[in-house]
């Protein structure tokens, strides 16, 4: 019972806020295998810089250049706590590639640093 709640208030907030804001509609999107894609979980371990490159070339790839076809794309290669935050988004608030890339450098660049990047930083406050 609680589960079907938390589905609901789930769907609620997609159907209601979505963080990207909508455009026209007329975007056309050509099928891609989810296996071309790259997925971010939001692990330590993950390189978000790298992500996003891997990302922007795919897009290339297939034609997906303009802000509209990345930012449709963008949501769907998220997972786990990544896809949490990015619906925990205000609604409406990116309305550009540039700001999608922002935003979600922001939240990852400093969290996802590799074990050694972390080490660095700390010998270099040290000493």
């Amino acid at each position: 019972m609680a589960g079907n709640q938390n589905d609901r208030g789930d769907r609620e907030r997609i159907e209601s806020a979505f963080p990207i804001k909508e455009t026209n509609g007329d975007t056309k999107m050509k099928n891609m295998s989810p296996s071309a894609l790259p997925h971010f979980h939001g692990l330590t371990i993950e390189d978000p810089d790298t992500f996003v490159f891997q990302f922007v070339i795919i897009c290339r790839t297939h034609d997906y250049t303009n802000d509209e076809k990345k930012l449709k794309l963008f949501p769907s290669i998220l997972k786990d706590t990544t896809l949490h935050w990015f619906m925990g988004l205000p609604g409406d608030i990116i309305t550009t590639w540039a700001q999608m890339q922002q935003t979600f450098n922001n939240k990852y660049r400093d969290y996802c640093r590799s074990k050694d990047t972390k080490e660095d930083i700390i010998r270099m406050t040290i000493g």
